[in-house]
């Protein structure tokens, strides 16, 4: 077997293999096809620079050369953005109270608005289970559309509505009591702490025998 022979066995390993390259200061993936390369030499002579007297170069404005500086020059132009998009105001302002997100008037109206027939609860005394307190709360208010009881903690409870004249009727037609034990009841109000709440106030029931007509 001949010289020839020999090589010819060699590179029909390799016939359809790539050679791949990272240059790992541009990060550029080059790629060469193993097929175009000229078997028959057994060195490949690297062509000659470009003539720096030549016509075609310029010193303000390099025309690009090779694949790479091709590469290069689109990926410039690729990643180039107007300044305008990185002149948006920041969403988080920040203040005394520290980092906040300012709240137009239309949010607060558009977050505060499904919970405007609320009432904030508590029962004074005892505790109850959720499933228990909702269905005791329903029949002492007589209400057959469905409304939805949201634990708060601190045994507060808030009742949301689906009709303004439901939460009147829940405001105005106390007092109520819940197995005995009184049942605070008040409007809901936005940002409502229940560990910083308090009920300061609640309606009872005095008998006074034989008071006078006339107190």
């Amino acid at each position: 077997m001949n010289q020839a022979e020999d090589k010819e066995r060699i590179y029909d390993l390799w016939r359809h293999s790539v050679i791949l390259r990272i240059d790992s200061k541009k990060r550029i993936l080059s790629l060469m096809d193993e097929t175009m390369m000229d078997r028959s030499s057994e060195t490949r002579i690297p062509p000659e620079p470009p003539d720096k007297g030549s016509s075609h170069d310029s010193t303000d404005n390099p025309i690009p050369t090779t694949y790479s500086e091709i590469l290069m020059a689109q990926s410039i132009t690729v990643t180039s953005f107007p300044m305008a998009l990185q002149e948006d105001p920041p969403l988080v302002e920040s203040s005394e109270l520290g980092d906040t997100i300012p709240l137009t008037a239309e949010d607060k109206e558009r977050i505060y608005g499904p919970w405007r027939h609320s009432v904030v609860v508590k029962v004074l005394g005892k505790r109850f289970n959720h499933h228990y307190l909702r269905k005791k709360l329903a029949d002492l208010w007589k209400i057959n559309d469905p409304f939805r009881l949201i634990d708060l903690g601190k045994d507060f409870y808030t009742a949301n509505f689906n009709r303004e004249d439901l939460q009147r009727k829940v405001l105005q037609q106390g007092p109520w009591f819940v197995a005995g034990a009184y049942l605070s009841v008040r409007s809901w109000v936005h940002n409502f702490v229940p560990s910083d709440s308090k009920v300061l106030t609640m309606a009872i029931w005095v008998r006074l025998p034989e008071l006078p007509t006339e107190f």
